[in-house]
């Protein structure tokens, strides 16, 4: 008789415990997810302020404020395109959304991660010339 209460209450401790469990991963999933999630909207609104106010102001028309304005332009389409699968996945812990869309997820992570990686590499070199050769203009073809 011992024998069986003491395994019904294990049995029910066990329940209790995957119970707590699965509360603690679905709070851990919903911290996460709304974690990721405010990331990815700063990274849409952030950038979409920069390039909105090169457009808009007609003194930021410089060189420099270009290439800042492309690069915001390459990390607005990872935080649209990009960002919001990621969250998806790293709160479900899977993918669903079939093998095609898969591979164009990770084919614009890589280009658009490549093209941001780039256009810092430009601003790099425009403000390099600008301090090494401070009174110099150039053009496309000078460089």
């Amino acid at each position: 008789m011992m024998l069986v209460n003491s395994t019904a209450v294990m049995l029910a401790e066990d329940n209790w415990s995957a119970a707590a469990a699965g509360a603690s991963s679905l709070l851990h999933a919903v911290l996460v997810g709304i974690i990721l999630a405010s990331i990815a909207l700063g990274a849409v609104v952030g950038n979409a302020l920069v390039v909105l106010s090169v457009l808009t102001n007609p003194k930021l028309r410089t060189i420099t404020n270009r290439f800042v304005s492309s690069l915001a332009c390459a990390d607005l389409s990872v935080g649209v395109l990009v960002m919001p699968l990621a969250v998806k996945v790293e709160v479900t812990g899977s993918w669903n959304l079939g093998r095609t869309l898969c591979e164009i997820w990770i084919s614009l992570d890589v280009l658009l991660c490549t093209a941001s990686i780039l256009n810092l590499c430009a601003i790099s070199v425009d403000r390099y010339l600008a301090v090494t050769r401070p009174l110099q203009t150039f053009t496309g073809s000078d460089i």
